[in-house]
Order: structure tokens, then C-alpha cells, then sequence
């Protein structure tokens, strides 16, 4: 049993967009196992945009992270050694892994997997905070239902894209937001989206969804910001709902340089509803939801691509490329050997 591990840790804070030397990998020791611990070696460990507004030092959904931190963040993992009667080696895990390829974590931080049913890397993508966070927005927060027009931002990543299809699923029709000809293609043929826009090719994007939604939009599904937010707002609907999930276009600036939402009139004559989306406010209904999510997926109506990267060194570049449009389509997981 290994007594010390490889992880990633913050190097500097990151000015704007990060960089992959924002990052460094160290060696650290592991804790003694203690009673009620578990040693988990992870092997899938998914790389979100989300973790960008704990690296300014400002509180966010989670505590921010200092110089020198070790990066943190869900993973998938087998446990290698167990003083907890809940988990024996061999048993695949999710939990707060973080950026490392070992964790020793309290048994009641970790969720055990059932891997018979499907892959375990799933549970780093369209099984974990993905999908669940789509699941959730959807039902939990939009409400949505048969029929209704559903516009989703980032459509061609992780949250997006089974966003799209879950809408699709409950009846309502999905149109999607994304940058290029290949991602719009994606969500067109393979995902069932009704329609797509690529916003690379609209010099008025409000103009745009007008065209493709004439009746106008019941749900926005945001992953990237006020601009876009305030593009879509004359285009919602009486009695919509704005589900704020993301802010990857805002995330790299200054809160003072930030767009402003300044389209804030159409809230009060259409009586709009902006609602913040949390999946890990939820985490009692997880079981279910992944249940429901894992049935969508064996029955062909869910489908997910994975952009897979390798190593543990992979990981500072695949966080970069979030924020400098290189990622391809879909979830960007580490697979850890």
C-alpha cells in the first residue's frame, strides 16, 4: 500500500483565462488510515469550469482554494484498503478525490458505485454532477413540461448535452447554443435537439433565436453568462424560467467587468423566474435520479461522448482548454492509469 501520492496543486492564482503552468504536480504523503478511512486510487477524474471561481480567493459554492492548495473536485475510483466495515478493496467510489491519483477519505464522503450496470467512467460524466445537475435543473427547478421550448447554452458539453435530451425525453423541444458547425451537427443528428445555433456565426444572437423559436422560449438552460442571458430575455415567454447552471463566458473576469443583464424589464412584464441551479442540493435524491438517468441511457435515449484525456499531467491543459474554446465535444475526464 502506497504511502504517498502524485496530485495537482495550485501554483499562482490565475490572471483571466488560466493557464496550464497555473498548475504544478507534487508529491505529497498520505495520511494514516485511520479507523473509518478508506484509501482510494482514482481513475476518472472530471474536469468542470465550475472550479475556476475557487481559484480568485472569493467564496463561492465551495471554499477557494490558496497557492499551494491541492486541487480538489468529484472523481471515480477503486479503494485499494479499508478500516470502514461499508467499503472492501476492489469497490468503485465516487467522492472528492480531487486532482491526485490516491485519497485516503472518511468512509461518509464516499459513494459506492454500482458498476455491473454500467461502465464506471460514467459516473464521472453523464452519471455524475453532468447529468445529475441537468436532471435536477430540469425537474427539480425548471419544471418543465410537455411541449415547451427549451434553449440551452453550451449545449455540446457535459451539462448541456444531457440537458438537451432530458428535455427531449419529457416531451418538451430542446434548442441549443454552441460554437461550431461540427457541435451544432452533434446535437442535431445524433442528440435529437429540434434545432441548434452557432453562436461563432450570429452577429445577433437575440435575432437568431427569434428565427428558430418564433413563439419564444419557456426555459433557458444557462451555462455561460449575463451577455448571453440578456441576448435571450426578449425572447422568453409569459411566466418563464431562467435556470442559471453556469457562468464559463464570466468566470475569468473581474466582477466589475462583467456584462451587466440589462434586459431586466422583460422579467417583470413577462414575469420571468431567475433560478440558481444546485445538483448537490439534491444529493439525498441522488440514488434515484441515477437510476432514472442509467435506464434513459440503456434504453438508447440518453447518449454521451466523452473528451478523454490521459494522466494526471493532463489535467492542467484539459482545465485550460474549458476556457479557450479547444475542448471537444462533451465531458473532459482524466483517466487516471
Amino acid at each position: 500500500m502506497t504511502d504517498t501520492t502524485r496530485l495537482v496543486v495550485l501554483a499562482r492564482r490565475p490572471d483571466g483565462a488560466p493557464r496550464p503552468d497555473d498548475f504544478r504536480i507534487e508529491t505529497r504523503p498520505l495520511p494514516p488510515l485511520g479507523e473509518g478511512m478508506v484509501l482510494v486510487a482514482a481513475r476518472f477524474i472530471p474536469v468542470s469550469p465550475a472550479l475556476r471561481t475557487r481559484l480568485d480567493g472569493n467564496a463561492s459554492f465551495a471554499p477557494p482554494l490558496a497557492p499551494d492548495d491541492p486541487i480538489e473536485g468529484n472523481g471515480v475510483g477503486i479503494v485499494l484498503a479499508s478500516r470502514s466495515p461499508d467499503f472492501a478493496a476492489g469497490d468503485w467510489v465516487s467522492g472528492n478525490l480531487g486532482w491526485r491519483e490516491a485519497h485516503a477519505l472518511p468512509a461518509a464522503a464516499l459513494r459506492k458505485l454500482n458498476v455491473s450496470r454500467l461502465a464506471p467512467e460514467l459516473y464521472a460524466g453523464i452519471l455524475g454532477s453532468a447529468g445529475l445537475t441537468a436532471y435536477f435543473g430540469l425537474t427539480a427547478y425548471g419544471d418543465v413540461k410537455p411541449n415547451e421550448t427549451v434553449l440551452i447554452s453550451s449545449a455540446a458539453g457535459g451539462v448541456g448535452s444531457a440537458a438537451g435530451q432530458i428535455a427531449g425525453i419529457l416531451g418538451a423541444r430542446a434548442i441549443g447554443i454552441a460554437g461550431g458547425a461540427e457541435k451544432c451537427a452533434w446535437l442535431t443528428g445524433d442528440l435529437g435537439f429540434a434545432g441548434a445555433i452557432d453562436h461563432t456565426r450570429e452577429a445577433d444572437l437575440t435575432a437568431a433565436i427569434r428565427g428558430l423559436c418564433p413563439d419564444g422560449i419557456d426555459i433557458m438552460f444557462d451555462n455561460v453568462g449575463n451577455a448571453l442571458i440578456d441576448a435571450v430575455l426578449p425572447c422568453m415567454r409569459m411566466n418563464g424560467r431562467v435556470l442559471l447552471c453556469g457562468q464559463v463566458g464570466d468566470y475569468n473576469l473581474a466582477p466589475g467587468m462583467r456584462h451587466g443583464i440589462t434586459q431586466t424589464g422583460f422579467v417583470i412584464t413577462r414575469r420571468l423566474r431567475l433560478l440558481g441551479v444546485a445538483s448537490h442540493a439534491h444529493h439525498g435524491e441522488y440514488d434515484k435520479a441515477i437510476t432514472q438517468l442509467g435506464d434513459w441511457i440503456l434504453q438508447g435515449r440518453l447518449k454521451h461522448r466523452e473528451d478523454m484525456r490521459d494522466g494526471l499531467e493532463a489535467l492542467p491543459t484539459a482545465f485550460a482548454d474549458l476556457f479557450a474554446h479547444s475542448n471537444r465535444i462533451g465531458r473532459i475526464i482524466a483517466r487516471i492509469h
